[in-house]
């Protein structure tokens, strides 16, 4: 019962040592012995999906009229892009998705050049 007491014990302050700040970084392997490791913690935050950090897949854009007039260049990220927009929006109006980009900022890239070359009436801004 000593030595079984003994272990308990060691192994609590062996636990309380660990966890103190300036041994954070130790770990104890399976046969009870503390090595460095080089893990890091990520810190995950929540980002609001048009936040330019965003990391959803993020879909560029083309609005037309159905006559062919060129309307606005937008971004999404949903996963169809058609659905951005209500039907009743869309009901005289198409979208031409050019290009999905992996992040909000590669999208936003995209947009605001194409607003360099060619800004829509529906554009109220120009990203």
């Amino acid at each position: 019962m000593l030595k079984k007491l003994s272990y308990t014990v060691l192994l609590m302050l062996f636990t309380v040592v660990l966890n103190t700040p300036a041994n954070a970084n130790l770990m104890v392997n399976s046969d009870g012995v503390a090595a460095k490791t080089s893990t890091q913690v990520v810190e995950q935050v929540a980002v609001h999906g048009n936040s330019l950090k965003s990391l959803r897949p993020t879909w560029g854009y083309k609005l037309y009229s159905a006559d062919g007039t060129f309307l606005k260049n937008g971004i999404t990220s949903k996963l169809i892009p058609e659905t951005r927009y209500t039907k009743a929006f869309m009901s005289d109006k198409y979208m031409v998705p050019f290009k999905q980009f992996p992040n909000r900022l590669g999208a936003y890239q995209w947009e605001f050049q194409q607003n360099q070359i060619l800004r829509g009436p529906l554009n109220l801004n120009m990203h």
